[in-house]
């Protein structure tokens, strides 16, 4: 008997950096996060709305200085999905803050719910060097490289 290996659902995003002056107004589902020199700050995704509300929205909440802050942009490049659906998006983010920890994010950092989110999934970052390139659930076990 031959065993397949078995794929886990996979999602990469690409990393843009820039700073507030220089936002788009997007109307799409994007990733986003802050840091300041070392430190990374804050990560969230503007599901299905402008992307300039959500980090201005996020940006005011935490008290945020501009000055010397970047703010980091990442699109969904690659997926195994057919859809880039609520579930995979929210279970990308949760992931990718339960194990990168920003300072500022409360949700997820404890805990990733396999109740609420996806239990087999791989993310992959590119060009931001503050995050782990490559993490995943599997099993509910976490995985990083």
């Amino acid at each position: 008997m031959v065993m397949k290996k078995s794929l886990i659902p996979s999602i990469s995003i690409t990393w843009v950096q820039t700073n507030y002056s220089e936002l788009p107004e997007m109307p799409e589902t994007a990733f986003y996060a802050f840091s300041r020199g070392g430190n990374l700050l804050y990560i969230g995704v503007a599901y299905r709305q402008l992307l300039k509300l959500e980090i201005d929205y996020n940006i005011k909440r935490f008290s945020i200085q501009l000055n010397g802050l970047s703010i980091w942009i990442g699109f969904e490049t690659y997926m195994t999905y057919k859809y880039l659906t609520r579930s995979l998006v929210f279970s990308t983010e949760c992931l990718l803050i339960h194990l990168n920890q920003p300072i500022k994010n409360s949700q997820c950092k404890m805990a990733y719910n396999i109740d609420n989110h996806l239990d087999n999934l791989r993310v992959r970052s590119y060009d931001f060097p503050l995050l782990i390139p490559v993490i995943r659930i599997q099993n509910e076990k976490f995985y990083r490289s």
